[in-house]
């Protein structure tokens, strides 16, 4: 599963998966790329579901019936929509008075994937395991040896974690009522000092794909963003709050060097400083 959704808005309006990286090859061609190769090193199949949202979705899926071929299968499926809102409560409207849209989290991908049918093809075709990762991090490719670990651990989901760096925010493994799970930095209590945990979720997640044909009750958290020059309220759920319902498992992987599963890119300015390194980690891996 990649994730190909959101809101278009860090590179400058521009849809992230169709943005150039390498030989003006973009971050979608890139990850079907990855599959393309595995899919030729296993002689098999590697479908790819790409998830989209409303300001993302007619680009993506352009791009998507480029580059499918196959061995990789794409199916393209569109996350919700949802309405903002005023800092007072009442619906936020656009410049032209129509109400403001926005996309409502990665956390939507298991209900995408069953609301669209994308699942349900899935495993009538008899897929039984989904990586998921952003189309931004060209690292989180489709490892043989991930996917093993997943199957040998037993765990519904496993999730790759990282080291902890100076300036990270975000998500980490940690234990609520004994069970351990992925909490994200604002839902620690305020006293909790977070660099007790060592480790830093990367949004990578591989999932028995079966586990994921329910629905689950996941949290809405409120955030505070800023559209059309005024701050707005939008409701978003999180991917990794699924390991509060399914048993999980955490792999620590590498965050740089030729074995490097965490690369993100989250503006032009990142992806001038590590295009080489992308660009090294892929040749090593023959993607």
């Amino acid at each position: 599963v990649i994730l190909a959704g959101g809101m278009a808005t860090r590179f400058g309006e521009v849809v992230k998966a169709a943005v150039p990286v390498i030989d003006a090859r973009g971050f979608l061609e890139l990850k079907l790329a990855d599959a393309a190769a595995v899919a030729g090193r296993a002689g098999a199949r590697v479908p790819a579901l790409v998830m989209t949202s409303f300001a993302t979705h007619e680009e993506v899926s352009r791009l998507a019936s480029a580059l499918a071929r196959p061995e990789v299968p794409v199916r393209v499926f569109s996350q919700a929509v949802s309405v903002r809102l005023t800092s007072a409560g009442a619906l936020a409207r656009d410049e032209d008075g129509r109400p403001s849209l926005y996309a409502p989290g990665h956390g939507d991908m298991s209900f995408a994937l069953r609301r669209t049918g994308a699942l349900a093809e899935f495993l009538e075709g008899g897929g039984r395991t989904l990586l998921m990762s952003n189309v931004d991090n060209l690292a989180a490719t489709l490892d043989p040896a991930v996917i093993g670990a997943h199957l040998e651990g037993g765990a519904a989901v496993t999730v790759e974690v990282v080291d902890k760096v100076p300036g990270d925010r975000g998500g980490a493994p940690a234990r609520v009522d004994g069970a351990l799970r992925l909490v994200e930095a604002f839902a620690f209590p305020s006293s909790f000092d977070q660099d007790r945990v060592p480790l830093f979720n990367t949004n990578t997640l591989v999932f028995d794909a079966a586990r994921l044909d329910r629905d689950f009750e996941l949290t809405w958290y409120a955030v505070r963003k800023r559209a059309g020059g005024r701050e707005v309220i939008q409701f978003e759920r999180l991917v990794g709050e699924l390991t509060a319902h399914l048993p999980s498992r955490y792999l620590r992987v590498e965050r740089s060097g030729p074995e490097a599963r965490f690369l993100p890119v989250k503006s032009p300015e990142e992806l001038a400083r590590r295009r080489g390194e992308i660009a090294a980690m892929l040749r090593a891996r023959g993607s």
